[in-house]
């Protein structure tokens, strides 16, 4: 009776639902798509530096150059490995998030027998980003 009412309530109140499974995969592979997009050119222009093939002094110097002499795309050399390689980690890693916050929800609601949870502690916060890392890790293995 108690699961019911609990199930019943996150059903009338969606900020207490859990987000689908789908939908933490889709955020993490745009997550990912972004955060190559925007790292990829500092990324690029810092190897450049340390390696010494662009004679610029300063970070905007590099940069100037890559889009004086290889145009703006030239940014974005070598990016489709990681586009590929990149959504897919970010993905698994939101979703093993999420999925680590529904556990920690199921353990206070069927095995301390509390309410629903409203508001996470930074402790279970912390768990569930430690759990996220389960399923990237074998990913990434």
């Amino acid at each position: 009776r108690f699961q019911q009412q609990v199930t019943e309530r996150m059903v009338k109140d969606k900020s207490t639902a859990p987000v689908s499974g789908l939908r933490s995969l889709l955020s993490g592979g745009f997550g990912g798509i972004c955060a190559v997009l925007v790292g990829h050119p500092l990324d690029l222009i810092k190897v450049r530096m340390q390696t010494g093939v662009s004679s610029g002094k300063s970070v905007f110097g590099v940069m100037r150059k890559i889009v004086v002499n290889e145009g703006l795309f030239g940014l974005y050399r070598g990016i489709s490995a990681l586009l590929v390689a990149m959504p897919p980690m970010y993905a698994i890693s939101f979703w093993g998030y999420d999925m680590g916050k529904r556990l920690i929800c199921w353990w206070e609601v069927n095995i301390r027998k509390g309410a629903p949870i409203q508001e996470y502690s930074i402790g279970q916060i912390c768990v569930a980003g430690g759990l996220s890392s389960l399923p990237t890790t074998i990913l990434m293995a």
